[in-house]
């Protein structure tokens, strides 16, 4: 699978913006949000845009799970030759991190915010809070591994975007939570202009946006580290069980045999 590799992060920065595009669509066709600052799980909480909401985001965090994983083969590879303890301790740490914000995007596509508010809040740290600080340890990665895979420019700016979405989500969640605690509308879905702290909404909501277009542009820079790895596809073999006689009053056993492809019987 050499060169392979590279377009799954592609395959992810394509996913995540056709999942939101088409619930935001489907969401604004059906009247069931407002065009301009929108949360972007609101475009996902109603049907029938939920239903592809779920399985688009579920599609999209395997994809992600998948990058994670690479990802930290691609760093214990690196490392394994240096007989760095504390690298491969930090590696395994920003995996599961990975492997966390991957869940919680699923998470938040499966539970919706007009269903089960609390789970739906609570994958959304995991994927946009987690991601954060799994963006913020690969940067610091990538500067460990210069010039191995990449420069110091994309590292800084790893780094930058990694910092500005732990700010940014910061700013969305504590933004939203003042703003609905004035609100006096019916739909909390959709907002409407009038209401009192329609200037605390939209803060909160264009955070929530610049913060999942900073992440999808962060995940399509690992096309650079990817493009330069190899993968080997897991290999099989075919096991018989074979009966043995172990001779007169000794009974008999049971050993498993292996065969190659050029081993057949």
């Amino acid at each position: 699978m050499a060169n392979r590799l590279m377009f799954l992060p592609l395959v992810v920065f394509i996913l995540f913006p056709v999942s939101f595009i088409t619930t935001y669509t489907m969401a604004i066709a059906n009247g069931h949000v407002n065009p301009f600052f929108s949360y972007i799980s609101d475009t996902g909480t109603i049907s029938p845009e939920s239903c592809w909401f779920a399985l688009l985001l579920n599609i999209t965090a395997i994809a992600l799970g998948s990058v994670v994983y690479i990802r930290y083969k691609q760093i214990e590879e690196y490392f394994s030759e240096k007989s760095s303890v504390w690298m491969g301790r930090m590696n395994t740490l920003a995996m599961i991190l990975g492997i966390f914000s991957s869940f919680g995007v699923s998470v938040v596509g499966a539970f919706q915010e007009t269903n089960v508010l609390t789970v739906h809040v609570l994958g959304a740290f995991m994927a946009f809070l987690g991601g954060a600080f799994y963006l913020i340890f690969q940067a610091f990665f990538t500067f460990k591994m210069l010039p191995m895979f990449t420069n110091r420019f994309i590292a800084i700016v790893r780094m930058i975007i990694g910092i500005s979405c732990v700010i940014l989500f910061t700013v969305t969640y504590t933004a939203g939570v003042f703003s609905f605690k004035g609100f006096q509308g019916k739909n909390a879905v959709k907002w409407e202009r009038s209401e009192p702290n329609w200037g605390l909404r939209a803060l909160s909501v264009s955070c929530e946006w610049i913060m999942a277009a900073l992440f999808d542009l962060y995940i399509l820079s690992f096309m650079l580290d990817f493009s330069k790895i190899t993968f080997k596809s897991p290999q099989f073999k075919l096991v018989e069980m074979v009966r043995v006689h172990r001779g007169r009053g000794a009974g008999e056993k049971f050993v498993q045999v292996r065969y190659n492809e050029t081993d057949k019987v």
